[in-house]
């Protein structure tokens, strides 16, 4: 077992899960995903238009060895699918006679998901490397390579990820104004075969790059047009903008988030859309009701914080651990760091309760493989407010059933869904697309709370 192994088992304990299972479950973390998801904004393109496009943008490509392949979801009408490359086409050992740049472990894992390499993620390019010369691109996974280093990094931790262009100097990168913005190497190949693509393969207004299962989760929830809808930890926004495009842009939907710095790359996004029906604020979401408040349809949209029931549907994907990102090559979490989520998530599914409408969908959805974080919450809310709410078939389901031994019985694990491995049908590597580790489940309030 390796040091990211070793670190990561141990978040797992008082899991659910048998070490076996722990095991196998590292393991496919540590994998990165083999398809990459487009979701288009049906409200100004098609996703035919938008495959042409990309599709267009490959071509271009001169570096890439073969084109992948780009398909529509039948099942979900806004997305796409971008396959990997063929693997026999792939080099995936570094050329001797280049030059190498270093970057950390999270770009590392960016670039392995199809990610360009901006400025602040490289730490180390040797001196004299020429702009748009072909460099070998590693990943620090140790984490102890100095931002800086000029010379070749010796290290029997550096992982060889892939081959890319230069696109900034060393003067740019670490000079003493700090690092410059934007693409400091444009990545060619991968030895995910993860083709890369950037921001430039979309337009603004028509796509947007999202996991599949963050995709799969407002199709869960299915807002309609008119109603009242709140996403409550909402930047980027991916999901908001999703919702908005769902509601055919009419209603009201309100998008908050604690940090104004997030909040203005969701007012970004939002405005990228040109969506007239989201409101977004920055606010504390577990303060976000008011008891004493009595607020009418026609109020809306007003600031924060909310009466009782003013909701027809609320989304709560909801700060996690972010252990189901893939591929993970280094983690900073810490047992008492992932212990903290849970107390968190539980105050703001006790607050989405009392925002939401009798009758009114609730969706909680989190990044995490960590049941603490998923079925045990499922279960604390049933055994709370069991005769005010009742759990609802999480449909469209493309993922697994809810862990066992995890706080809920059979018919309650198959409600919800777990992005994953299939442990219970071992022979079912992962679920319908290769996808990051997510769970999504869906509660109906039933009647009014005391």
């Amino acid at each position: 077992m390796n040091k990211v192994e070793n670190e990561i088992t141990k978040l797992f304990e008082g899991s659910a899960l048998s070490a076996t299972q722990i095991s196998k479950l590292i393991k496919w973390l540590q994998m990165t995903p083999k398809t990459t998801t487009v979701r288009v904004n049906l409200l100004s393109t098609s996703t035919n238009h938008v495959i042409a496009n990309i599709l267009k943008m490959f071509e271009q490509c001169t570096h890439l060895p073969c084109l992948p392949l780009i398909e529509r979801f039948d099942a979900i009408p806004e997305m796409i699918m971008i396959h990997s490359l063929d693997e026999r086409a792939i080099n995936k050992k570094p050329c001797p006679e280049r030059k190498e740049v270093i970057v950390d472990g999270p770009c590392a894992a960016a670039v392995l998901r199809g990610a360009h390499i901006y400025c602040p993620g490289i730490l180390a390019m040797q001196t004299n490397t020429k702009l748009n010369e072909i460099v070998n691109i590693f990943g620090d996974i140790e984490g102890a390579c100095k931002k800086g280093t000029n010379i070749v990094y010796d290290s029997v931790q550096k992982l060889f990820i892939g081959t890319g262009q230069v696109k900034m100097q060393r003067h740019q990168l670490f000079g003493t104004d700090g690092p410059s913005k934007g693409i400091g190497v444009e990545v060619h190949q991968t030895i995910s075969c993860v083709p890369s693509v950037g921001s430039e393969y979309l337009s603004n207004q028509s796509s947007l790059l999202q996991n599949f299962p963050s995709i799969v989760c407002s199709r869960v929830l299915d807002p309609k047009p008119n109603e009242i809808v709140l996403d409550m930890c909402a930047s980027p926004g991916n999901k908001t903008t999703h919702l908005a495009q769902l509601m055919e842009d009419s209603g009201v939907l309100v998008a908050l988030d604690k940090s104004e710095n997030r909040v203005i790359v969701l007012k970004e996004n939002i405005k990228r859309f040109h969506l007239k029906s989201v409101h977004s604020y920055t606010f504390d979401a577990t303060k976000a009701i008011d008891l004493t408040m009595k607020q009418h349809k026609n109020d809306f949209p007003s600031h924060p914080p909310y009466a009782e029931e003013s909701f027809d549907k609320i989304l709560l994907d909801a700060p996690c651990s972010g252990l189901g990102n893939r591929p993970i090559l280094s983690t900073k979490l810490n047992r008492h760091i992932v212990a903290s989520f849970p107390k968190l998530q539980k105050k703001l599914l006790d607050t989405a309760l009392r925002l939401l409408k009798v009758g009114g969908t609730l969706v909680y959805s989190t990044c995490s493989v960590l049941d603490a974080e998923n079925e045990r919450n499922v279960a604390y809310m049933l055994e709370k407010y069991g005769k005010v709410l009742e759990l609802e078939t999480a449909t469209p389901v493309f993922g697994n059933p809810g862990l066992k031994n995890a706080g809920l019985s059979d018919d309650e694990r198959r409600k919800v869904q777990r992005f994953g491995p299939d442990f219970e049908n071992p022979e079912n590597q992962v679920t319908i697309i290769d996808s990051t580790g997510f769970f999504i489940c869906k509660f109906r309030k039933i009647a009014k709370l005391n």
